[in-house]
């Protein structure tokens, strides 16, 4: 069994999962990229102790006994969107929403862990152009098992 994060873009592991990250991840599998962020998100695995993969499909990597993480349907992007609908084609033990948009219940990180949090985050230098709205990133987080119900 793996822990598996999908993340259409590179960041949105740590804004959206950095709790299950400091758990134990065993690869986070990134949607898109461009090569400056690509070189960012392998120092954050490289810190975070993950497997990074830069491969739009990610189905082919994910298996029946995994638990994976992918973005929750409310999130305004229209790629957190299509992950979430291509992920919850796939059978897996356990699939879990997290948010990047703060959409569904979501708890407050404090002390340690948000400036652990911060720090990891601030690897992506490329972003630091969203500084105004980074707080937000760093000081919550949500998941959300996601149900899903057979119909034969």
């Amino acid at each position: 069994m793996s822990r598996i994060i999908v993340a259409p873009h590179c960041d949105d592991e740590i804004i959206g999962c950095f709790i299950e990250i400091k758990k134990g991840i065993d690869r986070v599998i990134f949607v898109e990229w461009n090569e400056e962020r690509k070189s960012e998100a392998e120092k954050v695995a490289e810190v975070c102790k993950f497997e990074p993969i830069f491969d739009y499909w990610f189905e082919k990597y994910v298996k029946e006994e995994d638990i994976l993480f992918v973005p929750c349907m409310l999130d305004a992007h229209l790629d957190h969107k299509a992950v979430n609908e291509r992920a919850k084609k796939l059978k897996v033990r356990k699939l879990i929403a997290y948010t990047v948009d703060k959409n569904i219940p979501c708890i407050e990180l404090n002390g340690r862990l948000r400036e652990e949090k911060r720090w990891v985050l601030g690897l992506y230098r490329s972003q630091q152009k969203y500084d105004e709205i980074n707080e937000l990133y760093i000081r919550y987080e949500g998941y959300l098992e996601i149900v899903r119900s057979v119909v034969e």
